[in-house]
C-alpha cells in the first residue's frame, strides 16, 4: 500500500532485508524515543538458505519478475 492510482505517495520504500537499520532510521528522522528491536519471529521457519536463484525455475522466475515486476523496478531489486 504505497501507490495511489499508480502514483508512489511515501517517502520511502524499506527494504526487507535491512527492516531493522530501515526502522531504526525511521525513529531518529520522527524523533521517536527509545531504540526498537524487531522480532526474528520467522528466521527459524527457513531450513533452505539457498538464494531464490538456486531454487525458482526459469518459469517460475520469469513468472514472478512479470507478477511484481513494478515492487522490483521501485525497490531498486534486480531478479
Amino acid at each position: 500500500m504505497y501507490t495511489l492510482n499508480g502514483k508512489l505517495v511515501v517517502n520511502r520504500l524499506c527494504r526487507y532485508e535491512n527492516i531493522q537499520t530501515e526502522v531504526n532510521r525511521i525513529f531518529e528522522e520522527l524523533n521517536l524515543p527509545g531504540v526498537p528491536k524487531l522480532p526474528e519471529a520467522k528466521r527459524q521457519f527457513r531450513s533452505d538458505r539457498r538464494h531464490y536463484r538456486d531454487v525458482l525455475n526459469d518459469e517460475q522466475a520469469a513468472r514472478i519478475a512479470s507478477i511484481f515486476k513494478r515492487e522490483i523496478e521501485l525497490s531498486g531489486y534486480s531478479f
